[in-house]
């Protein structure tokens, strides 16, 4: 049984992750794909073109819409055009800037904003103290390596020769 509806704007690897989870979950996923490169080539306002590419998803049958684009500054321009669009949606983003999280998220009720590197950075600290076990095979073995003989620097050889000389 589906749970519901849910908007995926974005084509990085994070929406394409979070659509795997949500489907895996039984909700209905509808996910669109860049939109924001559309939103540079078009002439006119960026809430029109917005409207234009989502015209045909109605906003009161979904129960989040997530804006999961790469970069802060697109996600930031869909957010607010969304909420210009419905101001009533539930909008899940990711931003990196967390100077921007508290008024965003004071201003608009049901936007949650989460920084990807924050969640991510406790997995990277435990994984520092983790055992590495190594495959045998692809570790390099110092001895195995011959060093490279050091250049002789002429320069520097003719200056002490001629130095000794003179003395």
């Amino acid at each position: 049984m589906k749970k519901g509806n849910v908007l995926i704007i974005g084509s990085g690897h994070m929406a394409k992750r979070v659509k795997k989870l949500l489907a895996l979950r039984n909700y209905e996923v509808i996910h669109t794909g860049d939109i924001i490169s559309a939103i540079a080539a078009d002439p006119s306002s960026t809430i029109d073109t917005i409207a234009r590419a989502l015209s045909d998803i109605d906003f009161s049958t979904l129960s989040m819409v997530y804006v999961l684009d790469d970069k802060d500054e697109h996600n930031l321009e869909m957010v607010i055009a969304l909420i210009a669009l419905d101001p009533n949606v539930s909008i899940c983003t990711s931003l990196f800037n967390e100077n921007l999280r508290p008024h965003f998220e004071a201003a608009h009720g049901t936007l949650y904003i989460l920084n990807p590197a924050r969640l991510a950075a406790p997995a990277f600290i435990d994984a520092l103290y983790e055992p590495l076990h190594r495959n045998e095979q692809n570790v390099v073995h110092h001895n195995m390596v011959k060093p490279l003989k050091q250049p002789v620097d002429r320069f520097m050889k003719l200056l002490v020769t001629s130095f000794a000389t003179l003395i």
